[in-house]
């Protein structure tokens, strides 16, 4: 869990940061007032703080002096100030300094706390910087680890491409205009034919501001454009603005493809996911496995327990799902009422068809508890495979065949 030191004179900032942080995010948040009792933590406690926030005017440190005491220890850190000054922007040119917040009105604490959250979300980001310009490119490569990201670098635009094409969790791009191999603008393209604005995010930039350069980029593809140089802070704020706004959209789209009540992947996903599915099982000669559970009688089971009752034995069967595979790790959904597809691409079908044997017996063995209650359930499954070439109606055939052996109640069938 991350750990902040939170360093702040005014009681009421300090307790209200300190309470929304660790209500809404769960991150530590050791709050102090002075520059001595800062001191103290950072010297005499076991903790290992991964940010600082910072008031610059301490009654015992009235000058910034709390700065460098804390970056010194190599804390990356968030400064504040009561109001806005070019010493107070300097401060940016520290190279443990992320960005700094002037407390004039209740917007502010809104800013240090999505900055806070924006940070540690960045841990999980893969960044990527084009720029055939050495200086350029580790000034950006500096700022983003600062902003902690993970960074990588290319200095060509066929570079960037196989960097990229290596790298599937890059989710940030920054790709100058004018390179040895390819403008930056064809290279935004080439990236948009495999990822689209919802997936990754790709600021221009440039030494050469023309009024349509930036429209280039943009219809290229890019999600923003900056002009070079750039201050620091206009840097970290686009970077959080699009950034924020490709989380957004990731969120919407989790809703879109979640079931809500067990909490797996819903048919929507499972349908966009299929034709892929067949492309990788196809691309590399391998065996689509394809099974669905059913609970049987799933109608009388609501009658008998209740909808929640229902609702809590589909989220305890979800969870199971989720722990049972080892081998195999099959894309799982909730595909209609009381239907589960298990959907695996494998060169080992064997072992898939005895994993899926295995956690049928599991689940209707399995004692599932509701409150007082103690759920078992019976569950009908079916599992096909389809080799290579043959993958089109294995999805539909395998639920048409489930549903032809209704009678067979509690039995799993591999056709």
């Amino acid at each position: 869990m991350a750990e902040i030191l939170l360093v702040e004179d005014a009681k009421f900032f300090r307790n209200i940061i300190k309470s929304q942080i660790e209500t809404k995010f769960g991150y530590n948040v050791t709050a102090v007032e002075t520059y001595s009792e800062a001191v103290e933590q950072l010297t005499n406690s076991n903790k290992h703080f991964d940010l600082g926030l910072l008031d610059l005017n301490l009654p015992d440190a009235p000058d910034g002096e709390i700065v460098d005491i804390v970056t010194g220890m190599g804390v990356p850190s968030l400064i504040f100030s009561g109001h806005f000054s070019e010493a107070v922007r300097d401060m940016l040119e520290h190279p443990s300094v992320i960005d700094y917040v002037v407390k004039d009105s209740p917007a502010s604490l809104n800013y240090v706390l999505n900055m806070v959250d924006r940070y540690f979300k960045n841990s999980t980001c893969c960044a990527l910087v084009v720029d055939d310009s050495r200086v350029a490119l580790k000034h950006m490569e500096t700022l983003l680890k600062r902003f902690n990201f993970k960074v990588l670098c290319a200095s060509k635009g066929h570079e960037a491409l196989n960097v990229f094409n290596e790298n599937p969790d890059i989710r940030l791009i920054i790709c100058d205009y004018n390179m040895p191999d390819m403008q930056g603008t064809e290279l935004c393209k080439l990236i948009r034919a495999q990822k689209n604005r919802d997936q990754v995010c790709i600021i221009g930039v440039s030494a050469y501001g023309n009024q349509t350069l930036s429209a280039q980029f943009l219809k290229a593809g890019a999600s923003d454009f900056l002009v070079k140089p750039f201050l620091t802070e206009e840097f970290f704020c686009r970077i959080t603005l699009n950034m924020d706004a490709l989380e957004k959209v990731h969120k919407l789209d989790e809703l879109v493809h979640t079931d809500l009540v067990s909490q797996l992947k819903n048919r929507r996903f499972l349908e966009e996911e299929y034709e892929r599915t067949c492309q990788t099982a196809e691309t590399n000669n391998l065996s689509l496995a394809c099974a669905f559970f059913e609970l049987d009688d799933f109608k009388a089971f609501n009658e008998s327990h209740g909808n929640d009752g229902g609702d809590a034995i589909l989220f305890m069967m979800a969870r199971e799902f989720e722990r049972h595979f080892n081998r195999t790790s099959p894309l799982v959904v909730r595909y209609s009422g009381s239907q589960f597809c298990f959907l695996c691409a494998t060169d080992q079908p064997n072992n898939f068809v005895e994993e899926m044997q295995t956690l049928h017996r599991h689940i209707i063995n399995r004692d599932f508890r509701f409150g007082k209650q103690h759920l078992s359930v019976d569950v009908s499954g079916m599992l096909c495979i389809a080799s290579p070439g043959k993958y089109a109606d294995l999805l539909d055939d395998t639920k048409r065949t489930l549903e032809s052996q209704a009678a067979r109640k509690g039995c799993f069938v591999t056709a």
